[in-house]
């Protein structure tokens, strides 16, 4: 499973790609405080800003930036699994060029798709598809505020 160093690099890459630019300290603390499951009023605490600006100035900015580059709506909510599912496909079309895809799918076979969880199927077409396996992954335990991203793999 990918760790918030990877997301935070990939984000970055993502938005430099787009503006030209790196992410802000504002921007950085939305990416961690969301990939942690934190509500913008906690990020805030942490970062030392009102609650209202990550929420209704660099939030939306963000988001709408990574739409836009990724080609689909990217939001607080979806963040995490987006990230994780679009590198997911990457490292698959990487790995399922020519003979190098036979290779890269037994070594998925043998060990799973995500450290022994899951599999993978071919259909006839030659197309890797999920199976029906789901990753929950809780950001935090105990407390009113803690919550599970459930990812399904691909």
């Amino acid at each position: 499973m990918m760790n918030f160093e990877e997301a935070l690099t990939i984000t970055d890459t993502l938005v430099f790609e787009k503006t030209g630019k790196h992410l802000n300290d504002a921007q950085r603390a939305v990416i961690q405080g969301t990939w942690y499951c934190q509500k913008y009023h906690e990020i805030a605490l942490e970062y030392r800003c009102t609650p209202e600006y990550l929420k209704q100035d660099v939030g939306p900015k963000l988001w709408k930036l990574l739409s836009d580059e990724l080609g689909e709506k990217v939001t607080k909510k979806n963040f995490r699994t987006v990230i994780e599912r679009r590198t997911l496909e990457e490292e698959g079309e990487r790995g399922s060029t020519g003979a190098g895809e036979q290779g890269e799918q037994g070594k998925q076979g043998s060990r799973g798709v995500r450290g022994g969880q899951g599999h993978r199927e071919t259909t006839g077409g030659g197309k890797t598809h999920p199976s029906s396996t789901v990753n929950i992954s809780p950001c935090r335990l105990g407390g009113s505020n803690g919550c599970v991203s459930v990812l399904w793999q691909n």
